[in-house]
């Protein structure tokens, strides 16, 4: 089934999970799409490991996040990627975590932008979720694909970096999607910097 296809994965292709090593071109940079192309510094850096954790001068307060969040080696090819907008909000103080993830489309393995999947997927991790310079909290909603609802029932699990001076994270995404024709495990990751 076409949902399962796109939303299979099990790694991202674009290295939204900082410790992914495909999806980069021959001189080791992350190529992303052009949406998303602020953030492939970042993947990169993380990727390899030349970024300091933050420190608590970058993790006091709140702080309101954008990025990216999505899976690859999808799609009838194998080579698809789903890839959403991603919003952050860290409560350093009580340890929360809270966001949403939309604006999901398709892009093939030559970056070009195919289907849109509609729907919220919504990121909440109570008190207590940020422990020194990772977090973790839940991913939870409905995508509509086509003619099929896909429930998502996952985690996302990152760390915090010193970005040129703000707040930067990346990490892993795993989830259960379920529709009518059943469950499929996947995973991905996301990343986002400070607004």
């Amino acid at each position: 089934m076409k949902s399962f296809q796109i939303l299979a994965s099990a790694a991202v292709a674009v290295s939204l999970a900082a410790c992914s090593s495909s999806g980069g071109d021959s001189d080791g940079d992350i190529d992303l799409p052009a949406e998303f192309s602020n953030l492939e510094d970042l993947l990169t850096r993380a990727d390899a490991g030349s970024l300091n954790a933050a420190d608590a001068s970058l993790m006091s307060g709140t702080v309101d996040m954008t990025g990216a969040i999505g899976v690859g080696d999808v799609g009838d090819s194998g080579n698809d990627e789903v890839i959403g907008n991603l919003s952050l909000s860290v409560d350093f103080n009580d340890g929360s975590v809270s966001g949403s993830a939309t604006g999901f489309d398709v892009y093939d393995s030559n970056g070009n932008q195919g289907d849109a999947i509609s729907g919220t997927l919504t990121i909440a991790g109570a008190a207590g979720s940020v422990s020194g310079a990772t977090f973790d909290a839940d991913v939870d909603g409905m995508l509509v694909d086509g003619p099929d609802n896909i429930t998502v029932d996952g985690v996302i699990a990152g760390d915090f970096f010193d970005y040129n001076g703000d707040l930067a994270t990346t990490g892993d995404f795993d989830a259960t999607l379920t529709t009518s024709g059943g469950t499929e495990n996947v995973s991905g990751g996301f990343a986002a910097i400070e607004n």
